[in-house]
């Protein structure tokens, strides 16, 4: 075929322009060729209150964020960092407020990121999506409405026309069960089904408020319609460390992360007479008490305080690590306790418990912490030790047990005063109430900054203490002077000899049972404590709490 050169050049044209072209796609020698991983995942399980599944990018080895859309509405984001064996830490379990009766379609959006992890804009809904979720509804519902809602108060009314009488009300606090209340007030516009619930502070940062409502038939008992009340949940923002008091305001502005996660990371056991909280998070800590009063915390909570195992002692065949920056002298004993992390820290994994789980009908929480960190030296975990503590909630106290188990040889450690555990109280102290075995009656004594000390029944006869009384019935009570806010501790463990007492810088008391014995192998040490967040004399249910006290004893 003869070409014009007009037909000529155009033909050329073309060649060279998609020689051009194929020029860019190929790529030059040694130049790797990169393409953005799609984020995967999955959503395994949808219902009224929880939403569960994985989502990760090959592109990033850590955690990424989801985004979670009901019925096409964005409703709130997550970090799937949940472990598990299947997918590694890329879980996620978000729990939430039911939605009241209704059909929704819930979808969840893995957000890809880049190497260093930043959004690369590559977010897709993972498989499973979308789920569908229906929520009935039945005529026997209770209603009720959350009328307010602030940094220390939660007010609202529930009722159930099945029945007459008061029903009650089940409040979370960040996703976690906190409290059951009776709503029966009777200054509402509702009849006798009023709650006012007052709670202490909850720290910086953003908290969700749910309150649920009980249902029950016509005879009261609970018919598993449970609905959240109108106006819930309800969020409270802008929190602040100010709103604090004391050691726990310190603690805060020091860790705010804590405070961000605290009821996230708590298990709290709760009846009508008292509350308790098991921090998760930081080997196990007990971190709360209430009494009936839940607007006050008896505990000084602090990661150096509040109530946790603290063993000592000296090694010399060890070198002597650095000492942790809070500690001004390096030959200070080796002191590894439940709540610090590795190498001096706090909010990292390493202080997370390694084993936990509910039992006795979700009265009991039971948690196990191996290899915990010291206090005192910058190091890692203390090397074939296990403290397994165990909290059962009975009707007006708590029951708690320490197992501590010492398998390995490399870091034995002298005999040494040991806290079994230390049990720090909130602020505002004065007096300690025991039975004293020279005046054969209770007796109270002034809490000083100097520590005094009580024989207990597991002293011997070599046990020297300071002044040579004894809290003959195994049991004080620490007071502020009104005598509103007390803890009673009994203990009628042979590991305990003695107890230290004495006023901490803020007010509290230092309030703690004292065993004497070394760490070497292959040992294992038991005690048991009774907490009781009332003064001794407190009479309840026709009971006082030392007579109650006397029963634990001779039961033993």
């Amino acid at each position: 075929m003869i070409r014009t050169i007009r037909q000529k050049i155009l033909f050329k044209g073309s060649t060279i322009f998609v020689f051009l072209l194929l020029l860019t796609l190929i790529p030059f020698a040694g130049t790797p060729v990169t393409h953005a991983a799609t984020p995967i995942g999955n959503l395994d399980h949808a219902d009224e209150t929880v939403i569960a599944g994985w989502a990760k990018d090959a592109d990033y080895n850590g955690p990424i964020m989801i985004h979670i859309y009901i019925n096409g509405k964005l409703f709130d984001d997550a970090l799937a960092n949940n472990c598990r064996p299947d997918v590694g830490c890329h879980g996620f379990h978000y729990t939430h407020s039911s939605f009241g009766p209704g059909t929704y379609e819930i979808v969840v959006y893995a957000i890809g990121v880049d190497a260093s992890g930043t959004p690369d804009g590559q977010n897709y809904a993972i498989a499973g999506s979308p789920k569908y979720v229906t929520v009935s509804s039945s005529p026997g519902h209770p209603i009720g409405n959350v009328d307010f809602v602030d940094k220390i108060t939660i007010k609202g009314w529930a009722k159930d026309n099945d029945y007459s009488g008061p029903i009650r009300v089940h409040i979370y606090i960040d996703g976690v069960l906190v409290d059951a209340v009776l709503a029966n007030n009777c200054d509402t516009d509702v009849g006798c089904h009023g709650f006012y619930y007052i709670h202490e502070p909850l720290g910086v940062d953003k908290h969700e408020i749910a309150v649920y409502a009980i249902g029950v038939d016509q005879n009261g008992q609970p018919n598993a319609q449970n609905p959240p009340l109108s106006n819930s949940p309800a969020m409270l923002l802008n929190q602040s460390c100010n709103d604090l008091i004391s050691d726990a305001r310190e603690w805060c502005n020091g860790n705010p992360n804590y405070w961000k996660q605290r009821q996230k990371d708590t298990t709290m056991l709760f009846n009508d007479y008292i509350s308790i909280g098991i921090n998760n998070s930081y080997g196990g800590m007990i971190t709360q008490l209430y009494s009936n009063d839940r607007s006050k915390n008896l505990i000084q909570e602090h990661g150096g305080a509040a109530v946790q195992l603290s063993i000592w002692g000296y090694n010399d065949t060890v070198p002597n690590p650095p000492k942790c920056p809070h500690w001004y002298d390096s030959n200070i004993p080796w002191n590894p306790i439940q709540a610090i992390g590795a190498y001096c820290s706090w909010d990292t994994t390493s202080n997370d418990v390694d084993y936990k789980t509910s039992f006795n009908d979700g009265t009991g929480w039971k948690i196990r912490l191996d290899n915990p960190n010291n206090w005192t030296k910058n190091t890692g975990g203390f090397p074939g030790t296990s403290f397994t503590q165990t909290v059962i909630l009975r009707d007006v106290y708590a029951q708690i047990s320490y197992v501590m188990v010492f398998t390995d040889s490399t870091i034995p450690l002298t005999i040494h005063d040991q806290e079994i555990p230390a049990f720090f109280t909130a602020g505002g102290v004065d007096e300690v109430y025991y039975f004293a075995n020279a005046e054969g009656k209770v007796v109270s004594r002034t809490i000083t900054s100097s520590i005094q000390q009580l024989k207990l029944q597991g002293a011997s006869n070599t046990t020297s203490v300071y002044n040579e009384d004894t809290a003959a019935e195994g049991w004080w009570s620490i007071c502020n002077s009104a005598g509103t806010h007390c803890v009673t501790i009994a203990t009628f463990s042979p590991l305990a000899e003695f107890v230290n007492i004495k006023k901490t810088s803020n007010g509290g008391a230092y309030t703690t049972p004292i065993g004497r014995f070394e760490v070497k192998p292959s040992t294992q040490r038991d005690v048991i404590l009774y907490v009781f967040p009332y003064r001794y004399n407190k009479l309840i249910n026709g009971k006082t709490i030392r007579q109650r006290i006397q029963e634990l004893r001779y039961a033993q």
